[in-house]
């Protein structure tokens, strides 16, 4: 509601054309939301605008499918001019396609006369000093009200912050004044803040996204720009960082992954729910690829596109006829036959998207039938020709299936499962991923009770 009263905020459809206006806009620009809607943004387009930006712009989130940031000159009903500090986000379908766009919308004329007018006081010919000090300072003013400022010491530790820090961050400047550095940053596997001082020792700058700790233990994301400040003799001194809060961008763009990883899971179900097996199935395959996958050494960006592309490998059955996928007994060859296609049509389904998820589920539909020895389907793969987030998948998939009930066979017991695994090695299955399997076959079986078929799936995704 704060965001709705304080920014513009509006959506388009593929074409451009406004589908919808909050009231800011329609304050801002002077039209109502009758005369927008349906209309494209060129209704508020300034003649002023080089068609270079909206080039710029439109190559950027309708061909590279990416956010977009920058100023624009807009024109209001009554030809009045002002300017906003734009960010227009392409939401993206589950296939990757573009459904429509959400643009945000800050104005910043006021800020921005006030800027050309120092501007122009400071280029003017006066040779006041004092005079053109104090036009420094005030220039420097209107940049703390949208920026935060930090300076560091050599010892890592804050000895300055500006009130924009202070107040994206709750903190008071006693909590955190000569203070490390690293005491506000969310550290994790992949960023520790050396990386930050390694950088600027070699190339005395480093830019970048930090996750900071607010004091309240909420989290809050800032774009920096770090520098290191030299003396007149060429030693660093101390550093100093300016950021742009990004929090909003960076929610939203979390909330679209969240949504996408939802419709993924429900996806990967109905590929089980056609052939009447229960949706704790992905779950658990999922489960397993993962502890697999990390067992195997895949980093945890790795390891967890695995988890969250799994459930996606029977997709395919989707396109196989019912008779043949739900017969109650052995297939005859003609109906293995289209039995095998459900790889190939799962593949095809997924492999087009630019989504990292959907590629590496094509990935996974296509080749989680494919034997080490070569013998498998759709393409006689062999060894590690096979990928290894197929080969992790057939072991997790197999592993569930024998041990679960399905129209065509009863549940085998855990000692015929481990016998067939012990045969199978070097045969079907990767050799290294068998091993690792049975030496942490605990861990594979707390997974299989916590997530066995009287399971909520509905609490997996809550």
């Amino acid at each position: 509601m704060v965001v709705d009263q304080s920014v513009t905020i509006s959506k388009a459809d593929i074409k451009g054309n406004i589908t919808y206006a909050n009231d800011k806009f329609c304050e801002t620009s002077g039209y109502t939301q009758d005369e927008l809607i349906g209309n494209s943004h060129n209704i508020v387009r300034s003649p002023s605008m080089p068609i270079e930006t909206f080039s710029n712009m439109w190559n950027t989130i309708l061909k590279e499918k990416k956010i977009w940031k920058g100023k624009i000159t807009n024109q209001a009903k009554d030809k009045s001019q002002y300017i906003v500090d734009a960010t227009i986000v392409p939401l993206l379908s589950v296939d990757g396609e573009i459904d429509e766009f959400i643009s945000i919308r800050h104005d910043i004329t006021e800020l921005e006369a006030y800027k050309e007018i120092l501007k122009t006081q400071l280029n003017s010919s006066e040779k006041n000093l004092k005079n053109k000090i104090h036009l420094i300072n005030e220039y420097e003013k209107t940049l703390k009200l949208s920026t935060a400022f930090l300076r560091i010491d050599l010892d890592k530790n804050i000895s300055y912050v500006n009130e924009k820090f202070l107040k994206i961050s709750k903190y008071q400047e006693e909590d955190i004044l000569n203070s490390p550095f690293s005491n506000t940053i969310q550290i994790n596997e992949d960023f520790t803040d050396k990386i930050i001082w390694d950088e600027m020792s070699a190339n005395e700058l480093w830019e970048g996204v930090i996750t900071h700790n607010a004091k309240d233990g909420s989290l809050f994301y800032m774009e920096y720009t770090f520098r290191a400040i030299k003396n007149i003799q060429g030693d660093t001194v101390e550093f100093m960082g300016i950021g742009k809060d990004i929090t909003e961008t960076i929610s939203l763009h979390m909330e679209i992954e969240d949504t996408q990883k939802d419709v993924i899971f429900t996806l990967g179900t109905i590929g089980e729910a056609r052939s009447k097996e229960t949706g704790n199935h992905v779950i658990r395959v999922a489960e397993y690829s993962y502890l697999l996958a990390k067992k195997m050494g895949l980093e945890e960006e790795k390891s967890q596109l695995l988890k969250l592309a799994s459930p996606m490998h029977d997709i395919g059955k989707v396109g196989i006829p019912d008779n043949i996928l739900n017969k109650p007994a052995k297939f005859t060859p003609e109906e293995f036959e289209q039995m095998k296609r459900h790889t190939l049509i799962g593949s095809n389904m997924l492999k087009n998207s630019n989504r990292k998820i959907l590629k590496a589920s094509a990935i996974i539909a296509q080749e989680h039938h494919e034997k080490w020895n070569g013998q498998g389907y759709p393409n006689g793969l062999k060894g590690e020709e096979i990928h290894i987030y197929g080969r992790i998948t057939a072991v997790a998939d197999v592993f569930d299936a024998l041990g679960s009930d399905r129209c065509y066979k009863k549940a085998w017991d855990l000692e015929r499962i481990l016998t067939l695994f012990k045969e199978e090695r070097g045969k079907h299955f990767d050799p290294v991923i068998i091993d690792i399997f049975l030496e942490n076959l605990d861990n594979f079986l707390a997974i299989r009770d916590r997530y066995n078929d009287s399971y909520d799936e509905l609490e997996l995704m809550r």
